[in-house]
């Protein structure tokens, strides 16, 4: 629209002007007509610009009332929007967080926000009002949410003058997107949407164990399976990796067709028994994958103790410890017993094996790695074969009771033990003494001989240290160890034991009891007793030190994750004083700040923590435990989280749904491209308007024209000597 906008009548200003430019063409001056004309002309432009400037002209429009109606800005926030399918891996709600989150510059938020009043929310399965634009869990309910908005809103707030929504199209559940789309429609406020996606469906490589048992005994060759999806339209090689926490177990390469599944199997020997928690990853993801929840998966079996037990006896020193224990645990065919006693220089004898030796014979001798302590349930080690043991196989000493969880007995002198492996003992320094007279020795319940009181131990004249016989003092012993038998007069502990790792570690300070086996019936049925119900305490391990619920778990998505555990000091009792850090490893790689984890008072034994998982795939956490004594325990455990419900079924864009909520609702669709092109969007025909002028002649340009008409005029005419 134009006008005039003047207080004089804009004809009488056209009918002067028209007067005045007459008159000056009429009155020319008396020079060169070319000159004369020229003159006449540039004060002819002069009038007319003096004109306009009276006339005041004018063009208006009418623009929105910002400050009258808002604008919706909507996030859908659901887990599908995670997906990486845009240039360089970026996923769609980064993109989406890009172009709406505060801080910005240039961004379409502040843009917008020049022109119209904005409102941010977000859609999961319900509209939320806020700017909240990190990913929430739930199934996308774009519908729903939409009609929410339109009935939710306070009654308060600003009318509703559009709505622009950043979404993938992805709707599952509630309303269907047409009929949101008719309802404001009917509102007479137009959708317009912004796609969030590519158009080429992506594809999936996806694993999973199949067919794992539920228990399988240690030992034993265990085979697990895992079969492997193929979701995209090309044949693909893939490689599946095989861990139990952090040690690969294998490794194997898989050529899968198009939209098929195949299976690869690991077989291996479980060398830890109780709950093992297999892992099965993708070496690498696949190009184009952009569903990295199932790109791993988690198997727990039972790895169970063999019902027949195996015993390994190492000693440097000749003695009748091994003949009696042997007596003692009579035909009991479900112990299997061997030995290797060192009888001089490069001289072993071997019992046991399938190759045995006879004293004399030279032959191998200890072993040489900590695989080969394994394959056994009990170790009773002389303290005399570990000195003679090499590095390595010192070092698998320690490995068994950490890793394997089994069961080790020492005998002998404490301070030949080397210093590096002074810690798996329960006993520290001291001196062997001999014991004058017969002692009895006090046996406990708790924890190796449950029959201690009303068993064949409990029957007089009962265990006993034989007059005359050595027997190990200990100064101290370790802060978790416990007494298990106790000579009575002396009060000097005879038999100690402690957890070290996974195993349980016991000193016995005496190698005379094979004398029980001689005085009467009785004792030599003690003897038996003793060393039996020894063994088998040894031998069947315990509880685990400590005990990781989370190992293995897969959790949703934005969910808070206890990241708690459970532990037992050496003495085999929850531990309420240990300190207990925790490193978190993320899925992208991130290491989080240590944190430390707070007792339980409700259980003892338990710490707790608490993670909230904010990024999909797979977490790893090292746990520090440090007990009062100085001992420390490292853990590791791997957990998953990914999104929950149906957001991981379908991920293809829906570009189709988009572009009929924004042409039924009468908005407008742009593509995640065109994002940085967008300045104004449409609007409801109802909002409230204002009109806005623009004058021709308010600006420097018009009165450049004005001052340069009257100039040139004024300099030609001085030039030739007019007045």
């Amino acid at each position: 629209m134009t006008g005039f906008d003047t207080p004089f009548p804009p004809l009488a200003i056209v009918v002067l002007t028209g007067l005045l430019a007459a008159w000056v063409l009429w009155k020319r001056p008396a020079i060169t007509p070319r000159a004369a004309w020229g003159l006449s002309a540039l004060r002819v432009i002069g009038l007319i610009l003096v004109a306009l400037l009276l006339l005041n002209p004018f063009v208006s429009r009418q623009l929105p009332d910002a400050s009258q109606f808002a604008i919706a800005v909507v996030g859908d926030v659901s887990r599908s929007m995670e997906t990486g399918d845009l240039p360089g891996g970026k996923t769609r709600l980064e993109r989406l967080q890009e172009a709406v989150a505060a801080g910005q510059t240039n961004n379409l938020w502040d843009r917008l926000s020049d022109q119209y009043l904005l409102e941010p929310s977000t859609i999961v399965q319900s509209w939320q009002a806020g700017p909240s634009w990190d990913a929430r869990n739930g199934d996308t309910a774009i519908g729903t949410g939409l009609v929410e908005l339109l009935d939710k809103r306070p009654t308060d707030a600003p009318n509703l003058g559009g709505v622009v929504l950043l979404s993938d199209g992805i709707n599952l559940v509630g309303e269907r997107v047409p009929d949101a789309a008719v309802a404001f429609r009917e509102a007479g406020i137009p959708v317009s949407t912004i796609g969030i996606g590519e158009p080429t469906p992506p594809g999936d490589i996806g694993i999973k164990f199949t067919d794992t048992p539920d228990n399988a005994p240690l030992g034993d060759p265990l085979t697990l399976s895992v079969d492997v999806l193929n979701n995209f339209p090309e044949d693909r090689t893939v490689e599946i990796q095989l861990f139990q926490e952090s040690e690969l177990l294998g490794e194997q390469a898989i050529t899968i067709s198009s939209q098929s599944e195949d299976r690869v199997s690991f077989d291996f020997v479980p060398e830890t028994p109780g709950l093992q928690v297999y892992r099965a990853i993708l070496k690498e993801r696949a190009e184009g994958d952009f569903n990295r929840v199932n790109d791993l998966d988690y198997a727990a079996v039972d790895i169970t103790l063999p019902e027949n037990q195996s015993m390994l006896y190492l000693s440097a020193r000749l003695g009748p410890f091994w003949r009696y224990l042997q007596q003692a645990l009579g035909d009991d065919d479900q112990v299997t017993r061997q030995c290797i006693i060192q009888t001089g220089p490069e001289r072993f004898y071997r019992q046991g094996f399938e190759e045995e030796t006879s004293m004399d014979e030279a032959t191998l001798g200890f072993p040489e790695s900590g695989e080969e302590f394994f394959p056994h349930s009990v170790l009773i080690v002389d303290i005399s074969a570990v000195v003679a043991m090499s590095e390595d196989a010192r070092e698998g000493l320690r490995e068994y009771l950490l890793r394997r969880g089994g069961g080790v007995l020492f005998l002998g002198d404490p301070n030949e033990m080397p210093k590096e492996l002074e810690g798996l003992l329960p006993v520290r320094d001291g001196e062997m003494a001999r014991v004058l007279s017969r002692t009895p020795i006090e046996l406990a319940n708790q924890p190796v001989f449950p029959d201690a009181s009303g068993g064949v131990l409990g029957l007089p004249p009962g265990p006993y240290l034989p007059a005359e016989s050595m027997v190990f003092q200990p100064e101290s012993v370790s802060l978790g160890a416990r007494v298990a038998a106790e000579a009575v007069k002396t009060d000097t502990p005879v038999l100690m034991v402690h957890a070290y790792g996974a195993g349980r570690s016991a000193y016995i300070g005496t190698e005379s009891t094979w004398r029980w086996a001689l005085t009467s019936d009785r004792e030599n049925e003690q003897h038996s007793a003793f060393w039996r119900q020894l063994l088998a305490w040894l031998a069947t391990g315990g509880k685990p030190r400590v005990e990781l619920p989370i190992q293995g778990q897969v959790l949703p998505l934005g969910s808070p994750a206890d990241i708690d555990l459970l532990v037992r000091g050496s003495d085999f009792r929850p531990s309420e004083d240990a300190q207990i850090r925790a490193t978190i490893t993320t899925p992208g790689g991130a290491i989080l700040p240590e944190l430390g984890l707070i007792p339980q008072a409700n259980e003892s034994g338990r710490f707790a923590g608490e993670l909230l998982l904010d990024e999909s795939g797979e977490y790893r956490i090292d746990y520090s435990i440090e007990f009062p004594d100085g001992e420390t325990l490292e853990q590791t455990a791997y957990f998953a989280a990914r999104r929950a419900g149906r957001e991981n079924e379908d991920l293809r864009f829906r570009e189709n749904t988009l572009r009929d909520l924004a042409r039924i609702s009468g908005g407008r669709y742009y593509a995640w491209r065109d994002i940085d092109q967008i300045d104004e969007l449409p609007l409801a025909a109802s909002v409230p308007v204002q009109e806005e002028r623009t004058h021709w002649t308010r600006n420097g340009l018009f009165l450049i024209l004005l001052l340069g008409a009257f100039g040139a005029e004024w300099f030609w005419r001085r030039n030739m000597g007019l007045r």
